[in-house]
């Protein structure tokens, strides 16, 4: 029994022996180097493993599937059986948007870029969580991406309850470009919302657009504006429209004009002038009242139904006398009241030139 425990004993002395040789022999070739602040690697990478379903042997060779991956320098042995798996193996272990910047081998080979990088991957959950700051910073591009989950960016307050800001800068001085590719834009703005543009701005709307306003609303141009319609244009107007135009105005339409003002139409202008071709008025009733009149008529065409002619006029003719042989014709006074004129006159011509033939 003895013999069996001494032998035992010496068996475990000797592989301890062993293994402190094999470290030393680690630390002489200087692949492990300890000290006081750490492990110090000096290999082209370590890394952490935990496979996703462990083997029944205390080895990992019956290991399989990604547990959880921390891998630090350049691309392990783990990667490149992850690759030689197939897509459907390593598309676990590696970003989407990495697999699709490279090509080939490179998926693996240049998954530390050209350094020493590190790679975190697991079939469960991260949680980062710190009680300060928190700096992300690369030096190159910055890929963020989610498969199947939505993607928020949160700010919260600070200790004195105020709200703090999310602010997006594209490039060092803010002249970089801001792209966003969305099937349905909402935007709930809770106070005041202010855009400043220092260019051009160009919106293309291929579809309806709605504008509404429940407040007053105002709009200041200081340049040029040119608005062109190819469809029908429909404005209506339930309250009241006041446009002031202080410089001229032209308009030039080559269609059919329709005004219909059923209630009133006043125009007050110094000087108006109408210049065409043809002017017809229809009307009920028109009142007129000026204080001078010019015409000048190639041909006037008037027709009415009734015609009335009032014309405060008298008419007298003086005494006329006429002797031939002795004749005298009396004299003759006629007044005319209310009658024409002019056949008036006609009239007593006729009357004086018989009354000479006597």
């Amino acid at each position: 029994m003895s013999s069996t425990y001494d032998t035992q004993i010496s068996s475990l002395t000797t592989a301890l022996s062993d293994l402190s040789t094999s470290l030393d022999n680690v630390t002489d070739s200087d692949a492990l180097v300890e000290d006081d602040t750490g492990t110090h690697y000096q290999t082209t990478y370590t890394y952490f493993y935990v496979p996703s379903t462990p083997g029944a042997a205390n080895t990992s060779a019956d290991d399989t599937g990604l547990g959880t991956l921390l891998r630090l320098g350049e691309y392990a042995d783990v990667e490149q059986t992850a690759y030689n798996a197939g897509a459907g193996t390593y598309s676990a272990f590696f970003p989407a948007q990495h697999i699709a910047d490279e090509s080939g081998d490179a998926i693996y080979t240049n998954a530390a870029g050209g350094g020493k990088g590190i790679l975190m991957a697991c079939d469960g959950r991260i949680l980062i969580r710190g009680g300060e700051k928190f700096y992300l910073n690369p030096k190159g591009a910055m890929h963020i991406q989610s498969d199947e989950g939505a993607i928020t960016i949160q700010s919260g307050t600070d200790t004195n309850g105020n709200e703090q800001d999310i602010n997006l800068i594209a490039g060092a001085n803010g002249l970089g470009d801001l792209n966003t590719t969305v099937k349905r834009d909402t935007k709930t703005v809770a106070g005041e919302q202010y855009e400043k543009v220092t260019s051009v701005s160009r919106k293309y709307y291929e579809a309806n657009k709605y504008e509404i306003y429940h407040a007053n609303s105002y709009k200041e141009i200081h340049a040029h504006t040119d608005t062109r319609h190819y469809g029908t244009y429909f404005k209506m107007f339930l309250g009241g429209n006041i446009q002031v135009k202080i410089a001229a105005e032209f308009i030039f339409n080559l269609a059919f004009s329709l005004n219909i003002e059923p209630i009133s139409k006043i125009t007050f202008y110094a000087f108006k002038t109408d210049i065409g071709l043809v002017k017809t008025d229809i009307l009920a009733w028109k009142t007129e009242i000026k204080e001078g009149e010019l015409k000048v008529l190639g041909a006037t065409f008037r027709s009415k139904a009734v015609k009335v002619d009032t014309t405060a006029t008298e008419a007298t003719a003086t005494p006329v006398k006429a002797s031939t042989g002795g004749i005298t014709a009396e004299q003759i006074a006629a007044e005319c009241a209310n009658v024409n004129v002019k056949s008036m006159i006609s009239l007593w011509e006729a009357k004086i030139a018989s009354t000479a033939q006597i």
